[in-house]
Formats: structure tokens, sequence, C-alpha cells
């Protein structure tokens, strides 16, 4: 799925409970990040919904301990 195939879907209401971006390109990560950050993460859970990766200093056993965890 391309970066803005991923905003439509946004736009249009329907999302997945978890997202792994990679590419190139940081401008369309980082505007993804903040696009599901909008819908997702309020003031009141953002301590505790919210967590981001970079996958070049983080391991999968730690995206899917995130992802475990309640």
């Amino acid at each position: 799925m391309t970066a803005l195939e991923l905003m439509e879907q946004l736009e249009s209401g329907k999302w997945h409970p978890v997202y792994f971006l990679y590419g190139e390109e940081d401008f369309f990560q980082r505007e993804l990040v903040a696009a599901l950050t909008r819908r997702w993460i309020t003031p009141d859970n953002r301590d505790f919904n919210f967590e981001t990766f970079d996958a070049k200093t983080s391991s999968v056993h730690e995206w899917i301990g995130a992802c475990k965890t309640l």
C-alpha cells in the first residue's frame, strides 16, 4: 500500500490496529504517523497508548511486546 492510499483509507474511517511503515521517504512516514496519531490518540490517553520505534535501533521483539501489552 502506498502512503497516499493509506491516507485515503484513514480519511474514509477505515484502519487497522497496527501499522509498520517503511521506505526511504521520511516525509510520508512523519505525515502518516501524525495522521494515525490524530485518529487514535487523545491527550488523556497519549501516555498509555502511543509508542513509536525506529527499526535501526529497536527489535521486532520490542514491537511485538508493545502490541501485546494491554
